[in-house]
């Protein structure tokens, strides 16, 4: 419910938002967004007249071609079209350069302008992950973890697929190795001290966009065994050829040799190219589609390699690319070939590079070669990439929330060993709205809190403000409080229940699925934290406290720990029979008269006031 219904006489507190402590981060890339505007406004000025100078020299080639034959050859016209071919090709190449660096500075326009509606609680362009986890997943649909406005949605800037599936893990299925952990926080905090750098991630993986079926697509085309490397003959066909050819061209424009060896050993490599073109257009076609994603991987690679981050973890696998790729040759020939093999697409100059030098071929043998040479490290640079792009993610979420704290996380050395320590928490999904802090502080013997709290009073977020902050705790990222103590645990809740007609499965048997699931991880040992939220909502009230009573109990025998949520007051009275094992909070209220005064901070004890009635009645249903 709204609590801006003009209907409800309430009242609640004031809160300031964090919008001073964004201010680095709204300069930073305030400046950035300018900057990208003006440098990309230069480049499409820069490209307008490359093309005016492409066209231009076209038709000057055009103009030579005619003059060729209408002089029978004669040098000055030769000349004329060698070096109007060669600034021909040099402005294509400038033309591609400039290209490039305007979808950069357009991807880095976009990211900025992104982040810039980020800051201002604006998340809908970001990816909210929906289908990462099933509808059973332990607690992330109670917990809002993916989909629209969910915590995936605010942290997600992963710019790789696998990237997006390894922040996906790391927040679904928390780390449970405080070590692990603790590396993850440190080569996020590392990455954290570099914005420019995360930015030219993002804009490198993004510029290429992937399909789902790439990975495994590339992953096949790399086993296809080579057709003309190293075979002995393609390998010299590819390499006398060219050369008599050439050389036949060079002795028939700068000396007294008729033009018929030139045209005729031009014909042949015509001829020789056309035979294989069903091949080579084939082959052109696999490589083309996959060769923006090879791009993408082996960029985000060298991007990786050529920072220093200071930071052990990140350095150590800095070494091992390095040491991976010591003597097994540069990649960007390889990227080079596949360019070089664009070509064909250009009439003119397949006619020409294929007629003087077997152009496609010789592509398609030297791309045999190298694939030989990389394909062993692709599957490195995809689990590096997405472990990068996950990383970045957490960086730009602490960096975006320099108000956030890097959590402590404590080793459990017995099994039983738990702590959960919040210092002044606050929901992660109402920023920037107004939020009210909370703590708790919950050693391993208190095994419950039980929450009581009239409606609206903040019972669920506050549930909720514990689960999302352990989540961000576990992932390896900065938490929403001015300071987290946590032993990583597994994450159990009852929140939300939906029946199912599909699966015959009414509202009150899918809660008890639920808490069945829960209950069999507890006595199994399992060390898991639970969240239930008004237990038993689809029966009685009754049979509702006798239920919840008893599931209290059975989860206090079993050693299990967590927080319940509850408008049942009797279920309070157990901590009298187990004052070790429970506490009691409340979210409470005050009136005045019909005046509902909200302060959304539990205090200890039991619950005093309810307002379902006078809800009821201010809205005119009673």
């Amino acid at each position: 419910m709204a609590l801006t219904d003009p209907s409800i006489n309430i009242e609640t507190p004031g809160q300031a938002t964090d919008k001073d402590n964004q201010s680095e981060s709204m300069r930073f890339y305030n400046q950035q967004l300018s900057e990208s505007k003006s440098l990309l406004k230069k480049l499409q000025q820069k490209i307008r007249m490359i093309a005016m100078g492409r066209l231009a020299t076209g038709l000057a080639i055009i103009v030579c071609i005619y003059r060729l034959f209408r002089t029978y050859g004669a040098v000055s016209w030769w000349l004329a079209f060698i070096i109007l071919l060669i600034l021909f090709i040099f402005l294509l190449r400038k033309s591609g350069d400039l290209q490039e660096a305007e979808a950069y500075q357009s991807k880095r326009k976009q990211i900025n302008e992104a982040e810039i509606l980020g800051l201002k609680g604006q998340f809908e362009h970001f990816d909210g992950g929906a289908g990462i986890a099933s509808p059973d997943h332990p607690f992330a649909f109670d917990l809002d973890l993916f989909g629209p406005k969910s915590l995936f949605q605010r942290i997600n800037r992963t710019v790789t697929i696998a990237g997006k599936g390894t922040l996906g893990n790391f927040m679904a299925e928390p780390a449970q190795n405080g070590q692990v952990i603790r590396d993850r926080q440190s080569m996020v905090a590392a990455i954290e001290k570099a914005p420019l750098w995360c930015q030219r991630f993002q804009i490198v993986g993004s510029i290429n966009e992937e399909d789902p079926a790439d990975r495994k697509n590339i992953e096949d085309w790399l086993q296809i065994p080579p057709v003309y490397f190293p075979d002995k003959f393609w390998k010299l066909i590819l390499s006398i050829l060219p050369i008599l050819t050439v050389l036949a061209w060079l002795i028939y424009m700068f000396g007294p040799f008729p033009a018929w060896p030139a045209i005729g050993l031009s014909l042949i490599q015509l001829g020789i190219t056309g035979k294989q073109n069903g091949r080579i257009s084939e082959s052109h076609m696999l490589i083309s589609k996959r060769a923006g994603t090879l791009k993408k991987y082996h960029h985000l690679i060298e991007l990786f390699i050529q920072h220093s981050f200071n930071e052990t973890g990140l350095d150590n696998l800095q070494l091992n690319i390095k040491k991976e790729q010591t003597g097994k040759g540069s990649f960007e020939k390889f990227l080079k070939l596949i360019n070089a093999l664009d070509n064909r697409l250009n009439i003119i100059m397949n006619v020409v590079l294929n007629g003087l030098l077997l152009w496609d071929l010789n592509c398609l043998y030297r791309i045999e070669k190298w694939k030989q040479l990389f394909s062993d490290q692709f599957a490195d640079w995809i689990r590096i990439s997405s472990e990068l792009d996950a990383l970045i993610s957490l960086a730009i979420y602490n960096f975006n929330h320099p108000d956030y704290r890097t959590p402590d996380i404590q080793d459990r050395v017995n099994e039983k060993d738990f702590l959960l320590n919040i210092q002044d928490g606050i929901h992660p999904l109402l920023y920037p709205a107004p939020s009210i802090p909370n703590s708790i502080d919950q050693p391993a013997k208190l095994n419950l809190f039980l929450i009581t709290g009239a409606n609206m009073a903040g019972k669920s977020t506050f549930l909720r403000m514990i689960g999302l902050n352990m989540v961000l705790s576990m992932a390896g990222a900065n938490v929403a409080a001015k300071a987290m103590v946590i032993t990583p645990v597994n994450l159990y809740t009852s929140m939300r229940t939906h029946d199912s007609l599909f699966t015959h499965t009414s509202f009150f048997y899918a809660e008890l699925k639920k808490l069945q699931w829960i209950m069999e991880q507890i006595r199994s040992g399992n060390q898991i934290y639970i969240m239930l939220d008004e237990i038993l909502k689809g029966t009685n009230s009754r049979d509702q406290h006798l239920g919840s009573a008893a599931l209290i109990k059975n989860i206090i025998q079993n050693e299990g720990r967590g927080l319940i949520a509850t408008h049942d007051i009797e279920l309070t009275s157990l901590a009298n029979n187990y004052p070790e094992s429970i506490k009691n909070i409340a979210f409470e209220i005050d009136m005045q008269g019909d005046k509902m005064i909200f302060s959304y901070q539990y205090k200890d004890g039991v619950c005093q006031n309810m307002n379902a009635s006078t809800l009821m009645r201010q809205m005119g249903i009673t």
